[in-house]
Parts: C-alpha cells; structure tokens; sequence
C-alpha cells in the first residue's frame, strides 16, 4: 500500500511565489524563517521539501524535513527503487552519483518508488538531514 503523509515538517515563510513549486526541495533564504527553491552549489544545502504552493512572499511554506514525502522528479533520466537522490538546479530530486570526489554532493534521501523517464512525482524516504556520500567535506 502507498503512502504518504509520514513526515514531520516545520512552518517556514516562502521568500517569493513558491505555488509551482511544491514537492520540490527548498533551502534557507537570505531573510531569517524564509525558504527558496533549492538550487545546486557548494554551499547549497536545503532545509527539505516544500509540502503546499504558497503563492505570496510571506505566506506560510510548510516544508518536510524527514519522512515518507512526495518529491518531484527531474525527469530527464530513470530513477531506480533504492536509489539515493539529491537535488539540481530546480530543486527537482535526481540520482546522486555515490563514490564521486566530489565532496559537494548532497544526499537528500531514498526512492522509495522508481520512475523511467519522463517528470513525475515519486515516493522518498527523506533524510532528516543531507548526507555526504562517497566524497569528503
């Protein structure tokens, strides 16, 4: 049986229009108690996942920060059952490359659920927290 629903979250604030961007990973903003779409970089490391669409600055972002969530996938390549998943560049889950030197690769979770190709919403066991895997910090 599917589920969702199994996470804890806590209330932040969106730092702009976030409505089309539920499901995604968000990160602190540079105001205190605001989040921003998650965006890859070496000092990038997102809070979790945006779990409603706030449409106005200031409006209340309701973000995952461990648990059984619903993440949007990028889309562009498949994504096994197991894998470990980090974030690009749009905040949208992809499979991270464990084993890298890259020390700047952060895990956010599992696939709890696999996809081909193609955007979708997938089942994530996330992370109470990024993991680095494979690299050094």
């Amino acid at each position: 049986m599917s589920q969702y629903g199994k996470y804890e979250a806590w209330g932040f604030r969106a730092d702009s229009d976030l409505s089309s961007y539920q499901y995604h990973f968000v990160q602190a903003a540079s105001t205190a108690e605001y989040v921003a779409l998650a965006s890859t970089g070496s000092t990038t490391v997102p809070v979790g996942v945006l779990m409603n669409d706030p449409d106005t600055q200031g409006d209340p972002a309701e973000v995952a920060l461990r648990g059984i969530v619903k993440v949007q996938a990028d889309g562009t390549s498949a994504i096994t059952y197991g894998a470990f998943l980090t974030f690009n560049t749009e905040g949208h889950a992809v499979v991270a490359t464990i084993g890298s030197t890259a020390s700047t690769t952060r895990v956010m979770g599992r696939a709890m659920q696999a996809v081909a190709s193609g955007s979708a919403v997938i089942k994530v066991h996330l992370f109470d927290g990024p993991r680095i895997l494979g690299g050094t910090e």
